[in-house]
């Protein structure tokens, strides 16, 4: 695994410009940098995958919503 010194893209041994920024990657890391960063992307993923749901609504958007919906309704029975 090489890191883009630039944007901190994890690439490919074999590559040796970033294929995000087009920036010339330096040489491979060592074993404990590669399974680090390999950890790290891992975990990302695993938090991407959660959010994949067709309606995924995060918890403090659902607050507001509930807030939102509550504020309207005593609205409507203030203004009749």
């Amino acid at each position: 695994m090489k890191k883009c010194g630039k944007c901190g893209a994890v690439q490919n041994d074999e590559r040796t410009t970033c294929i995000d920024c087009g920036a010339v990657l330096g040489s491979p890391l060592d074993e404990i940098s590669a399974e680090n960063a390999e950890a790290e992307l891992n975990g990302r993923l695993d938090n991407l995958s959660e959010k994949t749901e067709d309606f995924y609504v995060s918890a403090s958007d659902r607050i507001l919503g509930i807030i939102s919906i509550v504020l309207a309704v005593v609205l409507i029975i203030i203004l009749n």
